[in-house]
């Protein structure tokens, strides 16, 4: 056995307890750093959350309940939104919103899909029995509202708020456009879960297009197109009946696919270019608690007319909105 004296154990014990003593000493100023550390990155985030909301400043958010009218006059010479983390060079907050939502939900191959509603004349029923058409009648309607799902190819322009889409002149739609241009904008966005309805006039660019840059935006959205979506415009008539008898599925297939236009071939006559011009966006956030609904009207008496769509190319910034938020 080893003969170990009383002051040896006695300077072992001693050497221990200052070490174990210098351990506690910095785990607890370590402790306390932490605890620091994690106060003063709460107080920014609640700081952040306090002085923004949904990206804008807070002098912004003032603007909203600021003014007399109830709402905030939003122009193009606005720094704040300028300033925004978007992709649109649009000053318009709601372009902004729905830039900053295509964003969010571009892994979602649907998120360019949206709802196009318009009306027209309602077809005469050969069914005289039909109750839908006698109530209907007793009301006074022989117009129907239709929609139907389209696909959004971006702006007219970078800083417009034109939106485009691409139809067929033999479609329902425009028929229903040209005797009535106004139609609403259905989107709902499920990654971030928001809905954007757009009220406004439609304006079809068709073959003959008598203005230069409209006719020059149609031909460039042709050639922007894949192989299978040319080809849908030089398809049978939409909506007529086949006839199943005289027709084997060889014939089908025969006459849906022919070879497809080129990118280089001029428009047919049945390819449109449909721009809409939105007057007033209606905005709904569902995921915050309680729910965001922001409203934004096209301002009157600023950069022409309400719908006029003759000079889509200038109603750009020159545009003016009023925004106001609502009850959901």
């Amino acid at each position: 056995m080893l003969a170990v004296s009383l002051p040896q154990v006695h300077h072992f014990l001693c050497r221990a307890l200052r070490r174990r003593l210098h351990l506690l000493v910095l785990f607890s100023l370590a402790k306390a750093f932490l605890l620091c550390r994690l106060t003063v990155s709460s107080s920014s985030v609640l700081m952040a959350a306090v002085t923004s909301t949904g990206g804008r400043s807070s002098t912004e958010g003032l603007r909203d309940v600021g003014s007399s009218s109830g709402g905030s006059i939003i122009t193009g010479n606005s720094s704040s939104i300028a300033s925004s983390n978007t992709t649109s060079t649009s000053p318009h907050r709601w372009v902004q919103a729905l830039d900053l939502a295509l964003e969010k939900n571009k892994a979602d191959m649907h998120s360019r899909f949206m709802q196009l509603a318009t009306i027209g004349q309602r077809e005469a029923s050969t069914d005289q029995d039909d109750e839908e058409d006698v109530i209907s009648d007793k009301i006074c309607s022989k117009y129907r509202p239709h929609v139907r799902w389209v696909v959004f190819r971006g702006f007219f322009h970078d800083n417009t708020t034109t939106l485009k889409v691409i139809t067929d002149s033999r479609s329902e739609k425009v028929k229903d456009l040209r005797a009535n241009p106004f139609g609403e904008l259905s989107w709902y966005f499920v990654q971030s879960r928001e809905q954007f309805r757009l009220t406004g006039k439609c304006q079809l660019v068709m073959a003959g297009e008598s203005d230069a840059a409209l006719a020059d935006a149609r031909e460039a959205q042709w050639a922007a197109l894949s192989d299978n979506a040319r080809l849908q415009f030089i398809w049978p008539l939409p909506g007529a009946p086949q006839e199943e008898d005289s027709m084997t599925e060889e014939m089908r297939m025969a006459l849906f696919n022919p070879p497809p236009p080129t990118a280089s071939s001029a428009p047919p006559d049945t390819f449109v270019l449909l721009l809409f011009h939105p007057s007033r966006v209606d905005h709904l956030q569902l995921r915050p608690n309680p729910q965001v609904r922001m409203v934004h009207k096209q301002r009157q008496g600023k950069g022409g007319k309400e719908g006029d769509t003759r000079k889509a190319e200038c109603a750009a910034t020159s545009e003016e909105w009023l925004t106001r938020r609502v009850n959901p």
